[in-house]
């Protein structure tokens, strides 16, 4: 069997993105190959990964990495018979596109438990992600601005975009900005949704400070979406919900 390293297995609700609000299974794999200064889900594929004994509960116990796709399965399986109802099996991290082979075997294995899998992820790995679309129902790409990332991935993120739209799965694109972020970079990321894929909502989020609040003010983020709208006929706001509620 394929390995993995975790970092944990949780019920909760969706945070971000247009399925906000959703009760989801959480996959969340450890280690990422970039750095955004905002990254406030920092993991470790050398610590222990954690698994909720109950949906919601908050009670978790430790496994050794790396797990094993059975293991995962089974852990997955538990959570939603405990508390049936979740609509899809999250996989974020981290970045999960760095385990493909992992993916490739665990997903057709969910989609027979009756869960969707909705990818979350940097956008970036192209050339992973052809071989994981027929068990993927929702890809949620970032569209990664150099301010925050310390390099351009204009190119990797328009390939990944054009798969995304020639494939028979929902995507959701989304651009990360806050107070600092300057204004060219989030224009330059929408031109790019408009030119790849001019008929999907983009979704801008914005940066949360410590106190789990978006850095901007309403007044603030309202006139991002006014420009934003100048550039992309369909822009929809959406700041971290899970983090408003003080949810995992």
């Amino acid at each position: 069997m394929s390995t993995a390293p975790l970092a944990e297995i949780f019920s909760s609700l969706a945070g971000e993105g247009p399925h906000v609000g959703r009760r989801h299974i959480f996959l969340r794999l450890a280690g990422c190959d970039l750095g955004c200064d905002y990254c406030d889900t920092y993991t470790d594929p050398e610590t222990p990964a954690r698994i909720e004994r109950e949906p919601g509960s908050g009670d978790f116990f430790s496994l050794p990495n790396p797990l094993e796709t059975g293991e995962v399965l089974r852990e997955i399986k538990g959570l939603e018979e405990r508390a049936p109802g979740h609509v899809h099996l999250a996989l974020t991290g981290g970045e999960p596109l760095l385990y493909p082979e992992f993916l490739l075997e665990l997903l057709p294995l969910v989609r027979k438990l009756g869960l969707a899998v909705y990818l979350e992820t940097a956008g970036i790995h192209h050339e992973a992600l052809p071989p994981l679309l027929p068990d993927l129902d929702v890809v949620a790409a970032d569209v990664k601005l150099p301010f925050h990332c310390g390099r351009a991935y204009w190119e990797e993120s328009g390939k990944f975009l054009e798969i995304c739209q020639k494939a028979d799965v929902e995507l959701v694109v989304k651009i990360i900005f806050g107070k600092k972020t300057p204004w060219a970079e989030v224009e330059r990321a929408l031109r790019l949704a408009n030119e790849v894929a001019p008929e999907v909502e983009v979704t801008l989020q914005p940066i949360h400070g410590p106190d789990g609040r978006p850095e901007l003010s309403g007044e603030e983020l309202l006139r991002a979406c006014i420009r934003a709208s100048a550039l992309h006929s369909r822009i929809r706001l959406i700041p971290q919900v899970h983090r408003l509620l003080s949810l995992p």
